[in-house]
């Protein structure tokens, strides 16, 4: 790792005249101090660029090919150009940061970072490089708002799914007037689709309560749907599996009923009747 102090006042060692050709004065950076261009080197009084990736190698002499390796500074465009050691740094609000001690290199001449008084910056920490070092704006953290846990010792009681024996009606409209009547959908047999009891009660126009599965007899089921015996089939009514349990046309009957409820086909026989 090299260093810019480490080039200054330097002797310049051209190989092919074998003699000391002049001095280094200073390291050049491009407009954003990434990377250092030139070498600024007194020759006989005047000033000349050596381009950072013509230098061989640095010991006690900064060693070059020859002087051909040389730029004149009239013809480079020195306003594109930065020196960076010594100048002072400062925030947007104008507080003094110190000054830039030195820059760290990398061997291919690229900046790794800029050492001042008590820190180090990269070269995108700052907005501009002129006169001085211009950092950029701090930016200001996002406060993170948490949600409190609950240090309260709270209880959760589930309800059990009333029924009209146990449960008055008047406790029902309270219960669902708290928002804490669950809903448990209901099973039918044969691996028939789950169906909430809103859905089925909007079919069926009224209120349905429902008990436990096994006792689901058909003497119940034909009560709860009492109101499709005598309507005719609009459309074929089949399983899913695709066996037809009965034909278009055909008028509901309790048997029928029953065996829709076997198949989980009660909606779809609710849905495809009518009377005629």
């Amino acid at each position: 790792m090299n260093k810019t102090t480490d080039f200054l006042a330097l002797p310049v060692l051209s190989l092919a005249d074998a003699r000391i050709i002049g001095k280094v004065q200073s390291v050049l950076f491009d407009e954003g101090a990434k990377q250092a261009i030139y070498l600024a080197i007194s020759v006989d009084g005047k000033t000349s660029l050596l381009p950072y990736d013509k230098v061989m190698s640095k010991s006690d002499a900064v060693v070059i090919d020859s002087t051909l390796s040389l730029v004149d500074a009239c013809d480079v465009d020195m306003s594109a150009l930065n020196t960076v050691d010594g100048k002072d740094i400062y925030t947007q609000t104008g507080e003094f940061k110190g000054k830039a001690l030195e820059v760290e290199l990398f061997a291919s001449g690229k900046t790794s970072k800029i050492v001042a008084e008590g820190a180090s910056y990269t070269p995108s920490a700052f907005q501009h490089i002129g006169d001085v070092l211009l950092l950029k704006p701090v930016k200001k953290r996002t406060v993170r708002h948490t949600i409190p846990k609950d240090t309260t010792d709270r209880k959760v009681t589930i309800l059990e799914q009333p029924t009209r024996n146990n449960v008055s009606s008047n406790k029902i409209a309270k219960q669902v007037q708290d928002n804490v009547l669950p809903q448990k959908p209901i099973a039918i047999e044969q691996g028939s689709p789950l169906f909430s009891q809103d859905a089925l009660e909007k079919i069926v126009g009224q209120e349905v309560v429902y008990i436990d599965t096994d006792e689901r007899t058909p003497a119940r089921i034909i009560g709860d749907y009492d109101f499709l015996l005598g309507r005719t089939l609009l459309h074929d009514l089949t399983t899913y599996a695709g066996t037809l349990l009965a034909k278009q046309g055909t008028v509901i009957t309790k048997d029928l009923v029953e065996t829709a409820a076997r198949y989980g086909k009660l909606v779809d026989l609710t849905l495809n009747s009518s009377y005629k």
